[in-house]
């Protein structure tokens, strides 16, 4: 019976934890969707300005513009069905573009890894779009792959270095470009750093002329012939806006340009998702939780 008693006395005890950690899980939520979050001034802030990565921070490729490409291919080569099911085209396309030799004075990463150098010239605007789809034509025409599979990197190649087509299939991150506007009206100076070609990022700015009205700056690879993380490509809109590391903040959605930042002494945020910007800037006193 005593036995039985402490056993029961122990599960009345994790019931009673459990319970708690709910309920404290609901109050915090309850208390999080009663509240808004609002930027306070750049006045009272340590921080004055922010500086914004570009691509998959405020700007995200619209995914039907992806399978538009994908139903035109299959329309034109029906065979690429089976490699489409069987095949890994994106992982074997950019190992393809891998065995391109390029300058690659400086490496540029994407998702972590470092992207082909052909891609990393073009970025870098050390090589033209045009240039860059010569170039991987004249290497699929020696390259040994199935010509259904040719057909499929000629069409990537040919949407992916399309200044007009890249433009076009960008669609601006509403929250993102929210906050950047709360940021703004609150008094902060904010600035673009991007790896971004200059031809495609021309029609960018003009599509979007609204969005690129917020910033005080706007400093893009394609342009400057260097690109993140290189830390000179910093520097360059440091000292050319006379912007204080110290009191600027970065958010990017690449770890190692996040990594250069914080060498220079920026406080940097890494964009996998904007809740969690939103989450850190909270942490960094610039957005408050108010009922």
């Amino acid at each position: 019976m005593l036995r039985y008693r402490k056993l029961f006395t122990k599960k009345q005890k994790i019931t009673g934890l459990i319970l708690a950690i709910f309920g404290a899980f609901f109050f915090i939520a309850a208390k999080y969707q009663s509240s808004h979050p609002v930027v306070i001034s750049a006045q009272k802030s340590a921080y004055k300005s922010i500086i914004f990565d570009l691509g998959d921070v405020l700007f995200t490729s619209n995914p039907l513009t992806k399978h538009k490409l994908i139903a035109t291919t299959l329309l034109s080569n029906p065979s690429l069905l089976y490699y489409l099911i069987n095949f890994d085209s994106k992982s074997e396309y950019f190992k393809f573009l891998h065995t391109i030799p390029a300058s690659n004075k400086y490496p540029v990463f994407y998702h972590s890894e470092p992207m082909p150098p052909i891609m990393a010239d073009w970025q870098s605007g050390l090589i033209s779009g045009d240039h860059a789809l010569q170039t991987i034509t004249s290497h699929l025409n020696q390259a040994q792959h199935p010509t259904a599979i040719k057909n499929l990197f000629s069409s990537i190649a040919s949407f992916m270095f399309s200044s007009e087509l890249l433009a076009q299939s960008q669609q601006p991150i509403d929250s993102m470009v929210r906050l950047a506007q709360a940021l703004k009206n609150a008094g902060y100076k904010l600035y673009a750093l991007s790896n971004w070609d200059e031809q495609s990022f021309e029609q960018l700015h003009t599509k979007n002329s609204e969005i690129f009205n917020l910033f005080d700056g706007i400093v893009v690879s394609g342009q400057e012939k260097m690109a993140k993380p290189n830390p000179e490509f910093f520097n360059c809109l440091l000292n050319r806006y006379n912007v204080h590391p110290a009191t600027t903040i970065f958010i990017d959605d690449e770890p190692n340009n996040i990594a250069t930042a914080k060498t220079l002494g920026i406080t940097s945020i890494l964009c996998d998702k904007p809740s969690s910007v939103t989450r850190e800037l909270i942490n960094l006193g610039i957005i408050t939780l108010q009922s």
